[in-house]
């Protein structure tokens, strides 16, 4: 396991620009959760981060990170040894869990999270005690008005709805997603998150229920149900699209779930998990 929590600006992992980070090297977060996941018990803690500036990742674009860690282990070492259940719980594309000492994540991962950027420096962050904690409602009164990405890493169902209930409501928009419809234990709300699902035999038991779906795959296995994501076809970012919000309870007709081709450098393994 690795030792010590290094620099926060990582020169192997680089710095993920979602976050803030000043030229002294340290990093603005808000601790709003820190206690057991919902998934399995494990401890875990919630940060958000870019609340005060705006983001450069290019497909969201200016939104309120929020990233779901494992509060004792490395995020390397959670996903190699499927620790990460804690905050993935049923995601398949977390990978194979494994031993092998050449590797340093977990088998065949399709997952786009680049683990050792942001998630690394929000974790080493965290364990310099840099972040302020602070409750979610004090939390909303820092993000009101902006755009909240539910789970940048990780899966927000295995925080409590009550931490997130007032970000929510805060913010003028909210993405979410969620691969824990069928964790028994989980905070899955298909008002919050977008129903992720990895074939079209998960999306039409999603739809059946009237549940909103974000799959990721061959663009030839689009259905009408869908829609390929804005970004794709016409650049729009997503605190400008605003369609991945989960199924809004109370409308009538529900837009379209949303498609999006494979991508990162997982992409090919998605197909064997389809």
């Amino acid at each position: 396991m690795r030792r010590g929590y290094g620099d926060l600006c990582d020169p192997h992992g680089g710095l993920d620009m979602d976050l803030q980070c000043n030229c002294g090297g340290s990093v603005m977060g808000l601790v709003v959760y820190n206690g057991p996941s919902l998934l399995n018990g494990a401890p875990i803690i919630n940060v958000l981060t870019g609340y005060e500036d705006t983001s450069a990742n290019s497909k969201t674009g200016s939104a309120v990170q929020s990233w779901i860690l494992m509060r004792d282990v490395d995020p390397r070492d959670a996903n190699k040894s499927g620790q990460d259940e804690a905050i993935c719980g049923h995601c398949p594309l977390r990978g194979v869990a494994n031993e092998d000492p050449k590797r340093k994540l977990a088998k065949d991962r399709p997952c786009f999270v680049v683990i050792a950027q942001a998630p690394l420096i929000v974790w080493k962050a965290f364990h310099r005690g840099i972040y302020e904690t602070v409750t979610p409602e004090e939390a909303a009164q820092r993000i009101k008005g902006k755009v909240l990405r539910i789970g940048s890493y990780g899966d927000g169902a295995a925080v409590p709805i009550p931490v997130w209930n007032p970000l929510v409501a805060a913010a003028s928009k909210h993405l979410g997603y969620s691969h824990q419809a069928e964790y028994s234990s989980s905070a899955y709300n298909p008002s919050l998150y977008m129903r992720s699902v990895q074939s079209l035999a998960e999306a039409r038991l999603a739809w059946a229920k009237k549940e909103r779906t974000f799959r990721v795959g061959d663009p030839a296995t689009i259905q009408d149900e869908e829609l390929l994501c804005p970004n794709v076809t016409h650049g729009v970012q997503c605190v400008d699209c605003g369609l991945c919000n989960g199924t809004r309870p109370g409308v009538g007709k529900q837009p379209k779930s949303i498609f999006i081709p494979s991508h990162g450098s997982g992409a090919k393994y998605v197909t064997q998990y389809a």
